[in-house]
């Protein structure tokens, strides 16, 4: 049914996958700034002009980014490839790749898709698979040109210590998350070796939980600014936003805001949290950082968790304000230029709305 196969899914909404190996990440030290944040106090800055409705056939999408006036949507669902390209100025599908299969190219899950230039100005796309621990990197140009005969590099995890969860790629080499007890955090090299780990993961909310289960209750998402010295991370079962200068040497804690704090109990191996569902997705813009806030109860029954309030930061850690938008969201990103900001939902059908932001 949907439920079991959306949940293997990954992403905090996709429960089962936290079971299976995740944990989430959370850095490095120095002193905090924590900003304490009353929901009640945010400055509403307006509703969100719904303008446009993009003509794509989706399955069960759980990622979309912005690059390049491109957007890459991961759909785990679709039969036939699972990463689509749309050309918003065409107004089409430019691409299709990545196959969904246990061959040495085809991917089991995609956590994450990450886009960026290499060092040779070069576009490099990056999908990492957590089930079969392998990162496949594509020369964006070649795919262009060889399509469905181009075959991406594809570099296997080998630290049999630890089961990563997300890889992103920073200026040398990359930072991950995963299920580690030495910190949240952990830098690898080009040939994804350990380098070192960073960070602690949240107070736990009382004593005898066991370390693992409090890992899988951090479990979230990070998020990289364009130049990769900048990142945001969420934790979902807590209303927490963390922002992190990201170095060659590490990791250090710049703010943090803090609306709920992370608050569970276990009822046998189950996390039952206390607090509403936080931050579900971030984007990094040039001066502000966006995150799509929740604020439900954690529902056990339900397929995901969505929201409809966007809350715009500072890069000093200051909340400017929060937008609403019509349909309840899973994810999003940002167009800064154009003022547009690309929703995926899942209600009433998969769909990408666009929202003006003037």
């Amino acid at each position: 049914n949907l439920k079991s196969s959306f949940i293997l899914a990954i992403t905090y909404n996709m429960r089962i996958l936290i079971l299976l190996m995740l944990v989430l990440t959370m850095v490095s030290c120095g002193q905090s700034n924590n900003k304490k944040v009353d929901l009640e106090k945010i400055t509403q800055l307006g509703d969100l002009a719904e303008i446009d409705s993009l003509s794509l056939f989706l399955g069960l999408p759980t990622i979309v980014k912005l690059f390049d006036n491109k957007l890459f949507i991961v759909d785990m669902f679709d039969e036939g490839k699972i990463v689509k390209i749309y050309d918003l100025e065409k107004k089409e599908i430019l691409l299709s790749f990545a196959k969904k299969g246990e061959g040495p190219y085809e991917y089991l899950h995609v956590n994450n898709i990450d886009i960026y230039r290499n060092s040779d100005s070069r576009v490099k796309i990056s999908l990492f698979d957590p089930v079969s621990s392998k990162l496949g990197v594509y020369d964006y140009d070649s795919l262009l040109i060889m399509n469905n005969n181009y075959l991406p590099k594809m570099i296997l995890s080998k630290n049999k210590d630890v089961r990563f969860h997300e890889i992103l790629r920073i200026n040398e080499g990359y930072l991950a998350t995963g299920l580690t007890t030495e910190g949240k955090y952990t830098l690898l090299s080009d040939s994804l070796k350990i380098i070192g780990y960073f960070g602690k993961y949240r107070p736990k909310p009382q004593a005898g939980i066991s370390d693992m289960s409090h890992i899988i209750a951090n479990y979230g998402k990070s998020v990289l600014s364009r130049n990769k010295d900048l990142l945001i991370e969420i934790i979902y079962n807590a209303s927490v936003l963390s922002c992190y200068d990201v170095k060659k040497t590490g990791i250090t804690q710049r703010w943090e805001s803090v609306i709920h704090e992370l608050d569970y109990r276990m009822d046998g191996t189950s996390i039952i949290n206390n607090a509403p569902i936080g931050y579900l997705s971030a984007y990094i813009g040039d001066d502000k950082i966006y995150a799509l806030y929740s604020g439900e109860a954690d529902d056990m029954d339900a397929v995901a968790t969505y929201g409809k309030e966007i809350h715009v930061y500072s890069y000093t850690g200051n909340i400017i304000g929060r937008y609403s938008i019509s349909k309840p969201a899973f994810a999003f990103c940002i167009d800064e230029k154009a003022d547009k900001i690309y929703v995926l939902s899942h209600v009433p059908e998969p769909n990408i709305t666009v929202y003006d932001m003037n």
